[in-house]
């Protein structure tokens, strides 16, 4: 009984090995395929065996191997929040577990292939859960993982990330049944034509082509690297202002239609209801006078007055005048016309930017660790969500975090031209986490044949195509204007008219053979 349980825990730790060394930007992604083939093993020593309290132990290998994968991963977020970064993977493969945990209880009253089933349809319930609930986040999804090799991912435009989640998952399965069968040697079978089916897109993508629109619209990203809070200049916005117009030089932009700075680079836009009236938008509007047909999209905090007071949790107290205000992340879009869009923060980072469950869990105060900024957000009713440059280009500036959510950017990018990222990197002390954001991003361009304009403090900076080739980029230290020509989008894709079926039916299967088994259960205890 040792000897398994021992062997049970040493495949689940080379499960989550093999899914970290295939990942961004490691860049062995045929290990993605196979990665999940030792926790299958696992599962399959101990449901087989007459160890006691199988479920905790299945719960524990369950936890192992996907703590061991997104742990070793997101490494590069210790470097910055040693906090943050245990709380985020706890809490992650605490889920992760739990929802594949039942597992073992289909095997029992439904068989082996049923489980099976319930396993992959759990791996795309957890991606849908992860984009929807605040604990966790879809930074593991698995079809972002191949985000450095755009020739392979073509296809996403017709599956998109969640359908090249679905198919590597269904490549494992093919892959553990195939050397099941070869270790009692028997013939692979049937087990081969599911790899065949799982590896079907990818091998499809290197004889896929694009052909963009042949108008081109120029575009420009300011790359930073300055701390975003100044004493001074948050109150003196217009300090900051003019030094970005100074190092963006306006002036050259003959015919660029749009320039985006970083998320957070001014961090006193002002109060959201009088934005005209603001220093920030004076300087901004002045230095625009004299450009052509530029627009500049940009970040920074906003602020409104909170009519809840003291009974919201994440207002904060002005005690010089006595009232309560609320702080905004924002997108503000200006031309030299002084016409302006705004554009709020929908989706926060978690226990960075905004506490989760704050007003009924106090105590979830505790588990916070400041990162970059020590303000709490919220989200601004009044937003814009579409913006447009002078001459009628439409984007959505998406914020940061938001930007890892790929059903959130299929929607983005429907409504879209080309998409805007502003991102704010400069608490990441380990630029490894810019570049598995930058995979994340070129696989949601192509899933939506999009391309992406990315402006960041201190991170990646870059431009991506609608193939997600990456045009030009800027990281680090390196500031500067990045530039390049890219094409509107045409016209929805496939996968946007199908956004999100493969992880409805997979939520289907999932809760249905959860209900079938039970439902048997019961039927056998009242028998019995």
């Amino acid at each position: 009984m040792f000897n398994r349980i021992t062997t049970g825990f040493l495949l689940s730790i080379l499960s989550g090995l093999l899914f970290f060394i295939g990942w961004p930007t490691n860049g062995l992604f045929p290990l993605l395929f196979i990665g999940l083939t030792p926790l299958l093993f696992a599962f399959h020593y101990l449901s087989n065996s007459d160890i006691k309290r199988k479920g905790i132990m299945w719960f524990s290998f369950l936890f192992i191997a996907h703590a061991s994968w997104i742990g070793l991963s997101s490494r590069w977020f210790y470097d910055s929040s040693p906090k943050s970064y245990f709380v985020g993977v706890l809490f992650e493969s605490i889920a992760y577990s739990a929802l594949l945990c039942p597992m073992l209880f289909i095997n029992k009253r439904l068989g082996r292939k049923w489980s099976l089933i319930y396993f992959l349809a759990g791996h795309m319930t957890i991606e849908l859960v992860n984009q929807y609930w605040v604990l966790s986040t879809p930074f593991f999804s698995l079809g972002s993982g191949l985000g450095m090799f755009p020739k392979i991912i073509q296809s996403y435009e017709i599956i998109g990330i969640e359908g090249g989640s679905f198919f590597i998952l269904t490549a494992n399965l093919g892959c553990y049944l195939a050397l099941e069968k070869i270790l009692s040697k028997q013939k692979p079978g049937n087990s081969l034509a599911l790899i065949s089916l799982g590896i079907s897109p990818f091998v499809l993508s290197i004889f896929m082509s694009f052909n963009p629109d042949n108008k081109k619209t120029t575009i420009a990203a300011l790359h930073t690297f300055q701390d975003t809070y100044n004493h001074r200049t948050h109150f003196n916005p217009e300090e900051i202002v003019n030094k970005l117009c100074e190092k963006s030089k306006l002036n050259s932009f003959s015919k660029t239609e749009l320039l985006a700075w970083p998320e957070t680079i001014i961090s006193n836009v002002g109060w959201m209801n009088n934005l005209s009236g603001e220093n920030s938008y004076k300087s901004m509007l002045l230095k625009l006078k004299n450009t052509n047909e530029l627009s500049v999209c940009f970040g920074g905090f906003g602020f409104s007055l909170d009519p809840e007071g003291q009974n919201n949790p994440y207002s904060r107290l002005e005690k010089a005048r006595n009232f309560y205000y609320r702080t905004h992340n924002v997108a503000v879009t200006i031309n030299k016309d002084g016409l302006y869009s705004l554009r709020g923060k929908e989706i926060f980072v978690p226990f960075q930017e905004r506490i989760p469950f704050l007003e009924t869990l106090p105590v979830m105060e505790e588990f916070a660790d400041v990162v970059g900024t020590n303000t709490m957000v919220s989200s601004y009713e009044n937003s814009r969500t579409v913006h447009k440059t002078m001459l009628g280009k439409k984007f959505v500036p998406v914020l940061c975090y938001e930007s890892i959510f790929p059903l959130k950017m299929a929607e983005f990018a429907s409504e879209s031209d080309f998409l805007v990222v502003l991102a704010n990197e400069f608490w990441n002390k380990n630029l490894n986490g810019s570049e598995q954001y930058l995979c994340s991003n070129v696989a949601m361009a192509i899933q939506s044949r999009t391309a992406i304009l990315r402006s960041s403090n201190s991170g990646i900076s870059a431009i991506i195509d609608q193939d997600g080739k990456v045009l030009v980029r800027k990281k680090g230290r390196n500031a500067g204007i990045i530039q390049a020509s890219i094409s509107k989008k045409q016209d929805f894709t496939f996968y946007e008219l199908i956004a999100g079926v493969f992880y409805k039916i997979s939520l289907i299967v999932y809760l249905g053979l959860l209900v079938i088994a039970i439902f048997r259960s019961a039927i056998k205890t009242k028998s019995t």
